[in-house]
């Protein structure tokens, strides 16, 4: 069964408006709908996964850059599939890249836990001279031994998480896709302490891309 997320904008007699961020999964199928006599720029990204199809629809004009549109899966998913079945498309090029929101340091220093790909990752080179991830330290960890001032992530498989950049160069670590058996448990200051238990958790924020997966 296919998923149809459809968005519709309206608009009288030539508006112009202005897209928000959107996502296509993974084997997933979205439309945007531009009414008649509407410009539509979209300033923002419009992300499709591996074999997701985004459909134009609609006799308005939407405007997008070639460096806001983006296959969101791993770098040989293939072109992006785009249909137009109404009105106009029109493809820029040169625009700067959308900047990512500013971290909201204030919160984040209060945060139980903070992991951030970029920072504090304890690597090791595996047989295929991969980054193999051993440790995940909090952002805010300063100290190189036990015991730890925050707690933090540990491998406890044999399938290690792998440090890799995505195509917009961003640092991601990569669990090695769907039911891949690839995780971390969550630990306590201490290394030999149990797994940690975040309770009660009152508030969760999650920021994530999921390549290849569902």
């Amino acid at each position: 069964m296919t998923k149809r997320l459809i968005l519709v904008f309206t608009g009288l007699f030539s508006s112009f408006l202005s897209a928000a961020p959107l996502a296509v999964g993974p084997h997933q199928q979205s439309v945007i709908h531009v009414p008649d006599e509407t410009v539509l720029t979209q300033t923002d990204l419009v992300a499709v996964g591996t074999q997701g199809r985004l459909e134009k629809t609609g006799g308005g004009e939407w405007i997008i850059s070639d460096t806001s549109l983006i296959a969101s899966g791993p770098t040989d998913s293939g072109p992006i599939d785009l249909a137009v079945y109404e009105g106009r498309l029109t493809l820029t090029s040169g625009a700067s890249q959308p900047a990512a929101p500013e971290a909201p340091s204030d919160i984040l220093a209060q945060a139980a836990l903070w992991l951030d790909a970029a920072q504090n990752v304890v690597v090791s080179n595996g047989e295929d001279s991969t980054s193999h991830v051993l440790v995940w330290h909090d952002a805010r960890e300063t100290k190189a031994s036990a015991p730890f001032d925050h707690p933090y992530a540990e491998t406890k498989t044999n399938l290690y998480p792998l440090v890799q950049t995505d195509e917009q160069n961003n640092t991601m670590l990569y669990f090695r896709g769907y039911k891949s058996g690839c995780w971390m448990n969550f630990m306590a200051t201490q290394p030999d302490a149990a797994p940690l238990a975040l309770t009660p958790v009152k508030h969760s924020f999650i920021v994530y891309r999921a390549l290849d997966s569902y």
